[in-house]
């Protein structure tokens, strides 16, 4: 399971079958051709496809298809609504491109060209419009006009950002998962205890995460200590943990 996101109270992750809920029993309900994914503030959903976006309603009705040019990876969605967010995949010289849908125009790229970092994660736009970018060989953080703000010098491939609003979780495909300060970049918890199980860490997500288009529409409902704290991992096929820091 990848690419794991909690939205309206409910975890849903991507698989190859699809975009599915993840129930409180464990059983999956198809929503959308497989994909990475966002929600906006009314509860649609986008999901990347070879090269497309799709757009859906909460109750997996295709709502609306753009075609782009270039494979699209990992997304995420402005406060406006429209602006999507997009990677493509590795080994080419990945970017960050930009597409609105609201008027089914490209726009221009947030950065392009970027090598020397392996490969690609997912992304997280941050409140101010900076981007967390994971990649194989670091985290990085770019400012609005494109520059490089900061590496951080952690190898994750999968983020999610901390209700704190001051740091984000970061998570390795070698049960590793850190929660770092975006300011310092210091390393504020970690573990890599699972049970014993050799298996890698597939996605990593936040109970109450404030994502861009999300937060901007409605109030993330307020949650108790402990489940604002768990995490929800993805552990290579093995199963979903839910941890406390």
């Amino acid at each position: 399971m990848r690419d794991l996101n909690f939205h309206g109270g409910s975890l849903f992750g991507s698989a190859p079958g699809g975009v599915y809920r993840i129930d409180s029993d464990g059983s999956l309900v198809p929503l959308a051709v497989p994909g990475f994914f966002v929600f906006d503030a009314a509860g649609n959903m986008y999901v990347t496809g070879a090269q497309r976006i799709h757009k859906y309603d909460s109750g997996g009705q295709l709502l609306n298809t753009w075609s782009l040019p270039g494979p699209i990876a990992y997304v995420d969605l402005a406060a406006d609504q429209c602006t999507v967010y997009y990677t493509n995949y590795s080994p080419a010289p990945i970017e960050i491109s930009r597409y609105n849908v609201c008027t089914s125009q490209a726009l221009s790229s947030l950065i392009t060209g970027l090598t020397g970092f392996g490969g690609v994660g997912n992304l997280r736009i941050l409140p101010g419009s900076d981007v967390l970018l994971a990649m194989r060989d670091a985290v990085l953080r770019i400012a609005p006009d494109g520059q490089i703000s900061r590496i951080y010098s952690e190898a994750f491939s999968q983020i999610a950002l901390d209700p704190d609003g001051r740091s984000f979780w970061a998570a390795s495909g070698m049960n590793n998962v850190r929660k770092i300060d975006l300011d310092t970049g210091g390393v504020l918890a970690a573990t890599t205890d699972f049970g014993g199980l050799a298996f890698g860490v597939d996605s990593v997500t936040v109970v109450g995460e404030p994502r861009a288009a999300v937060s901007a529409g409605a109030a993330i409902p307020a949650l108790s200590a402990w489940l604002l704290l768990a995490l929800a991992i993805a552990v290579a096929s093995v199963g979903i943990w839910r941890l406390h820091p």
